[in-house]
């Protein structure tokens, strides 16, 4: 039994400080290993490191809950709970796209109990957007593209553009998929503008994103941050590369090549 784990002990600061720091590096790890066999087509890897991201990952929850019971400046939940909760929508659409719906629905109810206890009516939405790729899996894309909708003017009232990006891209993916193509680029250009206040003049690239998690990892061991900027800069870097793919497939599909 590690220190963390005895409920007796109360621990310094800065002990679960580094922890957390340590904690996030290995999420951030397990992430970049899950997408990358995702998008290889590899589902019983991807399965294999989602398992130990969302494992690492309430682990990670429950050092910073540690931390916020015993000391001052507590570190924002939202972004630690956020990740977990996108993992594990990812890994219950894995499960379901490989024939295991009863797992995937048991993976999205644990989900929905977590966002409900952490986050509030975000984390709702948040399933919301998961039961809509579960039934966009069983071809039910209009009940699917309502609950996107809905979920979408949620995060628009809430402030929240990285949200509301990602979830516009959910509907983007369905209405390209469907041939409605010029809806879909419609969509596409609300993506870009929800995005727009926080792309910097320069690009972000993989090499930037994993400076500013090194950059936030520094900022917790000090005290200064809870590594929320590294979160939404690597989330802000997913997006800016699938509207760019989006952007691609639907002007090919429009005969617009030169803006493919």
């Amino acid at each position: 039994m590690t220190k963390l784990e005895d409920k007796s002990w109360v621990p310094a600061k800065i002990e679960l400080l580094l922890e957390m720091g340590q904690q996030q590096k290995g999420c951030f790890t397990l992430l970049q290993q899950a997408e990358s066999a995702k998008s290889r087509g590899d589902l019983d890897s991807a399965v294999e490191s989602y398992d130990r991201l969302i494992a690492l990952s309430k682990k990670l929850l429950e050092t910073v809950l540690l931390h916020n019971r015993y000391h001052t400046a507590p570190v924002d939940i939202i972004p630690i709970v956020g990740p977990l909760l996108n993992a594990m929508f990812t890994q219950a659409d894995l499960w379901q796209s490989k024939g295991d719906l009863p797992k995937a629905e048991t993976l999205r109810s644990e989900a929905l109990a977590i966002s409900k206890k952490h986050l509030g009516s975000s984390g709702i939405a948040e399933v919301e957007r998961s039961q809509a790729a579960s039934l966009t899996s069983q071809g039910r894309f209009n009940e699917a593209l309502v609950k996107l909708a809905t979920c979408r003017d949620f995060f628009l009232r809430e402030g929240d553009p990285l949200r509301l990006a990602r979830t516009t891209l959910d509907m983007v993916d369905i209405l390209q998929w469907l041939g409605d193509h010029t809806r879909a680029l419609s969509e596409l250009n609300h993506v870009s503008a929800a995005i727009a206040p926080l792309v910097s003049d320069h690009q972000l690239t993989l090499q930037g994103v994993i400076g500013s998690l090194l950059e936030s990892i520094a900022g917790i061991v000090s005290g200064r941050e809870d590594g929320k900027q590294a979160q939404e800069a690597f989330e802000l870097y997913r997006i800016l590369i699938e509207i760019e793919y989006y952007k691609g497939l639907i002007n090919k599909a429009l005969g617009k090549f030169e803006d493919a």
